[in-house]
């Protein structure tokens, strides 16, 4: 009689870890950034946003994805032991970062360019654009890079990607800097003729973006969601998506 109350008591035990594990839900800290992620009429929105909700179909947990925690806080957050099933995005693998979080599964890769409108040709190297006024975001991590490089002409004047988009069109300046995945969004959402636009130089190594955990995310959960990330990729949808939002060929 015990050995069969043990063995009910572990049927059990099992039957209740299973529909734990299928009802969890994974808080993302995510930063407005679009098109990568961002909150639009109260719905999550974006590429990064849009390729977990497509997992989540292929067998990964839900994400419950917050725009309310400021960028380092969130960092701090999916560290802490007791926020296990945690994560954030867009984050980008970095060697500064590389020890300090799981990197769980990567979203899409993104170039840094240089990107010309209403010139005879697009800038073809970072010699080339040291002869030429770049228009950045203000405060842009591009800033720095560039000035090392010997780029001096920087025009910071945008207060957003939006805005330098706006100013590249309007010919405020011919030629900016910022990733192809921004600056394409933004010039097809503005409506502005795709043909028009011309793809210069890559400004150093693409970055990878990641969906990014602390060290202690539990790993059956982390298998979940790299198995359900292959089969989305298997199956095609992820390439529909990355199509959608404009991703470069």
């Amino acid at each position: 009689m015990a050995s069969l109350f043990a063995l009910r008591h572990l049927l059990l035990t099992l039957l209740l870890a299973a529909s734990l594990v299928s009802a969890e839900t994974i808080e993302v800290y995510a930063l407005e950034a679009m098109p990568y992620c961002g909150s639009e009429q109260g719905r999550a929105s974006g590429l990064a946003v849009e390729i977990l909700q497509a997992a989540s179909r292929y067998g990964a947990p839900s994400f419950h994805f917050r725009f309310d925690v400021p960028w380092l806080r969130a960092q701090e957050l999916i560290q802490r032991p007791g926020n296990a099933l945690s994560a954030i995005i867009p984050f980008s693998r970095t060697a500064a970062r590389e020890q300090q979080f799981r990197w769980l599964a990567e979203l899409f890769l993104t170039q840094s360019r240089f990107y010309s409108y209403q010139r005879p040709a697009p800038i073809a190297s970072l010699a080339a654009a040291k002869a030429v006024k770049i228009g950045l975001v203000r405060g842009h991590a591009l800033v720095n890079v560039l000035q090392s490089a010997g780029v001096m002409q920087l025009d910071q004047g945008a207060t957003d990607a939006g805005n330098n988009v706006r100013k590249l069109y309007h010919q405020r300046f011919d030629t900016i800097a910022d990733s192809d995945l921004i600056v394409r969004y933004h010039w097809n959402k503005l409506g502005y003729p795709a043909n028009a636009l011309l793809e210069g130089a890559p400004i150093g190594p693409p970055t990878r973006v990641y969906l990014a955990t602390g060290l202690h995310f539990p790993e059956p959960v982390a298998q979940r969601i790299q198995q359900a990330m292959t089969r989305l990729q298997a199956s095609g949808e992820l390439e529909q998506i990355l199509a959608r939002w404009h991703y470069p060929e």
